[in-house]
């Protein structure tokens, strides 16, 4: 008999959900022939050993959903599915998967969790205004890591709780929000973090195994008591969930709001066999080829393109932003390249996006990277706009960075400033000047590891003395680019090392 159907009913949430002597599970496989709940760990067999059986097979519901009652099933129980397709069968992680195993990804279960089991202590923080927003961009994996005498980044990368090493430094420089990098799990341990494949999961390289907590308990212990806060206990932080939780915790503790940088245009990079890449098991695999998830042809960045078409990947996405909402306390997002899922028949899901998130958390702010020639359609309303609060906007950048490199010519330069002045008014069809996100350097203009070195640009310090950039001009250049950025109309960003006139490119393997 298959899968009981106990605790299951139209509102269950898709995924693993705990419910009363058990857990609910449900997935959206709609040209499998079945899927089954491979249970791992205590009491279950290895996944080595395990079969698919009568009794651990879901049981399929309209539209492709597969769903199922399992008992016994608690906070750390490990599973995957198993689906069976005209090209086979095989274990498959759940896409929706909350977090994963740390060994042997991506051959790895899922772990179940439930959506609140930290103990928060941010209740009485408030983001700011939108128009008062001052940014800092970082990476987790490079921004800082020391083991109290000694820097340790090119041991291991960095961690959720290793930022919080810096967490006074940041409050006390004047910013006001952290904007990091992708934190949800890709292939491997070093990446900028834009090829996602386990977009529920946080990137397990950021967690800490439990024997390594210690250290780290002190310090966020430390930090709690500055602000009369309680205290945590060690097993509040053994999950890689709650370490990204207490992250963010601690960041609104001390008046951070946390804007997420999420890719919801493409998944991957490459692709596992038990990836959500090709869920259903179809006889069609070849790279182009389109499946449940993904529309075919040639991809984007490594990777593929959501089939924005369909309703189930459109809320698919909308529930992964939703969960970092509600669950993560995340204040808001920066979207990865809008622009390609407008190519890609994506604009009535950015409406649905943007207006069913403001929706259901009005506070959070929601920044397109739209590079379109139709800049001010990402910050319009519908029906022709996209309906995202603010945009990345780059005629600031451009002006700033033009005067500052023809100042560095020396005393005989021509420094026109004209684009500089027409870039400190309101951008062309925008509502306002303050829906423009501005910067003079990102993670994409100074990253060192570019495929085409020709397309790095200089470090403003860089920039400002081609000779010498510790000398008194490149400084005194570098602080009039701050100084109008931070003052310009618009939402200022800075990138990390940006504040002490860091002069050379970022890498994401240090």
């Amino acid at each position: 008999m298959p899968a009981s159907q106990e605790h299951v009913t139209a509102e269950t949430p898709m995924g693993a959900t705990l419910v009363p002597g058990g857990a609910a599970f449900r997935v959206w496989a709609p040209t499998a022939e079945a899927v089954h709940v491979a249970l791992h760990g205590l009491g279950h067999p290895d996944p080595s050993q395990w079969q698919p059986q009568e009794d651990n097979k879901l049981v399929r519901g309209a539209r492709g959903y597969w769903t199922g009652f399992f008992p016994g099933v608690t906070n750390g129980s490990l599973y995957r599915f198993w689906t069976v397709g005209p090209a086979g069968q095989g274990y498959k992680r759940d896409p929706r998967a909350r977090e994963l195993e740390m060994d042997d990804y991506p051959n790895c279960d899922g772990i179940v969790r439930p959506p609140s089991d930290y103990c928060w202590h941010d209740g009485d923080f408030r983001p700011p205004p939108f128009h008062e927003l001052i940014i800092y961009q970082l990476h987790i994996g490079v921004f800082y890591a020391s083991d109290g005498e000694n820097d340790i980044r090119r041991n291991r990368v960095s961690k959720f709780l290793d930022v919080l090493d810096r967490l006074e430094y940041l409050a006390a420089l004047g910013v006001n929000a952290v904007q990091p990098l992708p934190v949800v799990e890709w292939q491997g341990t070093h990446s900028r973090g834009y090829n996602n494949t386990d977009f529920f999961s946080p990137e397990m390289d950021y967690a800490l195994a439990p024997e390594e907590l210690e250290p780290y308990l002190q310090r966020v212990n430390a930090l709690l008591r500055k602000k009369g806060r309680s205290e945590l206990h060690a097993e509040d932080l053994h999950s890689q969930v709650n370490q990204l939780k207490a992250m963010i915790d601690l960041c609104h503790v001390y008046g951070l709001a946390v804007i997420l940088d999420v890719v919801l245009n493409h998944a991957g990079g490459p692709f596992d066999d038990q990836s959500m890449r090709f869920f259903d098991r179809p006889w069609n695999r070849e790279w182009w080829d389109p499946d449940s998830y993904f529309i075919g042809g040639d991809g984007w960045a490594g990777g593929r393109i959501f089939d924005y078409g369909a309703d189930e990947v459109r809320q698919f996405l909308i529930d992964n932003a939703k969960l970092f909402l509600d669950e993560f306390h995340a204040d808001g997002f920066r979207y990865d390249e809008v622009s390609v899922i407008r190519n890609h028949g994506g604009s009535r899901f950015c409406r649905d996006l943007t207006d069913t998130l403001r929706y259901h958390k009005p506070g959070a702010i929601h920044i397109a990277e739209y590079w379109n020639w139709d800049r001010a359609t990402a910050v319009r309303t519908a029906p022709d706009g996209l309906g995202f609060d603010a945009a990345l906007h780059d005629g600031l950048r451009k002006a700033i960075r033009g005067a500052i490199g023809a100042a560095a010519g020396g005393r005989s330069a021509y420094v026109n400033l004209d684009a500089l002045r027409d870039a400190l008014r309101r951008p062309e069809a925008f509502p306002a000047a303050w829906k423009a996100v501005q910067h003079v350097e990102n993670h994409d203009l100074v990253d060192g590891d570019r495929d085409n070195p020709s397309e790095i640009e200089l470090r403003i310090p860089a920039l400002a003395h081609w000779n010498d950039r510790r000398d008194w001009l490149a400084r005194s250049r570098s602080r009039v680019a701050t100084g109008l950025l931070l003052t310009a109309p618009g939402i200022p960003m800075l990138f990390m090392g940006q504040e002490f006139l860091e002069d050379k490119p970022w890498h994401n393997d240090p």
